[in-house]
């Protein structure tokens, strides 16, 4: 007995047209979903890129700073000879080098880790050069991509309520059949054909547990995208707020570097006159190190700052 069956789905009307919506409605909701996981994706990039910069900001003032060091270290071992200076001056200066030289080795330590981590996160070995993102005034749109996937999302699950409503039943069948079967091996067959319809009934028990579980998506949807919309207006301010406060250190970063280089200027002069102790030049040599440390990290957390809030409005690097 040999059995073929052909079924054909009979639409009602209006389901056809319900279901190719709801079909729609979940490829938009997915490419959304896509965009919004590259906005991610760029968040960590972002993260990544800057952290490397501030790594390799590290290293230049601990270069700057041995240069410096070597420099002190090199005029204090000349007049030591002279037999201008103790030679507790000399060891001075020389602590102050290994500390420039340690410091220099820890940098560039992390900033093998940093550029570990982007390669990690990229793929590239290759690093960026510039990161300069021009800042944004406008707080966010609805372009956003997590604002737009949530509101896909959620317009899929409506759509998803209006084909569990529409859809209260399976749509009915026309199956075409052929059955050939015979007694015994060398016997003819006997062929049957049959046109066979299914007309499936709408019932509670099948509707309502469909029903309420697109409404409670519909729900749980609705209730992430107002959830989502408070969190990226909240991430909006607090990246307002940061950039602002960058953007002031950075200003009094520069201004004390300024105040420090002339210190340093005038007390180098004055050491190199013989007018001023070693101990001195080692405390101006600090300050100066410290606002140049400090003005360094100061301008690339404000360019971090503008990254993070392009990042917190929704654009893409």
């Amino acid at each position: 007995e040999v059995e073929a069956e052909i079924e054909v789905p009979m639409w009602l009307p209006g389901q056809r047209q319900v279901v190719a919506t709801a079909a729609q409605r979940d490829g938009v909701a997915v490419d959304a979903r896509a965009r919004a996981a590259a906005w991610r994706v760029a968040g960590l990039v972002r993260e990544a890129a800057w952290a490397e910069r501030v790594a390799r900001a590290e290293v230049d003032v601990a270069t700057r700073r041995v240069a410096i060091a070597e420099s002190l270290d090199a005029a204090v071992e000349k007049r030591l000879r002279g037999g201008d200076i103790a030679k507790a001056d000399r060891l001075q200066t020389r602590d102050e080098l290994l500390a420039a030289r340690g410091a220099l080795a820890e940098a560039r330590a992390r900033q093998e880790v940093a550029r570990a981590q982007w390669t990690r996160v990229t793929g590239l070995d290759a690093l960026v050069d510039a990161l300069e993102e021009v800042e944004v005034g406008t707080p966010f749109d609805e372009r956003h991509p997590m604002l737009a996937g949530a509101r896909a999302t959620t317009e899929a699950a409506r759509e998803a309520v209006n084909v569990a409503q529409t859809l209260r039943r399976d749509p009915p069948v026309v199956a075409l059949q052929n059955r050939s079967d015979r007694d015994v091996t060398d016997g003819d067959f006997r062929n049957t054909v049959r046109l066979l319809v299914r007309i499936p009934f709408a019932t509670d028990a099948r509707n309502r547990p469909r029903i309420a579980t697109a409404e409670a998506d519909l729900t749980q949807a609705m209730t992430d995208e107002v959830r989502l919309r408070a969190e990226v207006a909240a991430s909006v301010r607090q990246a307002h707020a940061e950039l602002d406060a960058a953007r002031a250190a950075a200003d009094f970063a520069r201004a004390r570097v300024a105040a420090a280089d002339e210190a340093w200027r005038l007390t180098r002069r004055g050491f190199e006159a013989g007018e001023i102790a070693v101990a001195n030049v080692l405390l101006a040599l600090a300050r100066r190190q410290a606002a140049d440390a400090a003005s360094t990290t100061a301008d690339i957390a404000a360019g971090r700052a503008r990254s993070r809030l392009r990042q917190a409005v929704g654009l893409l690097p």
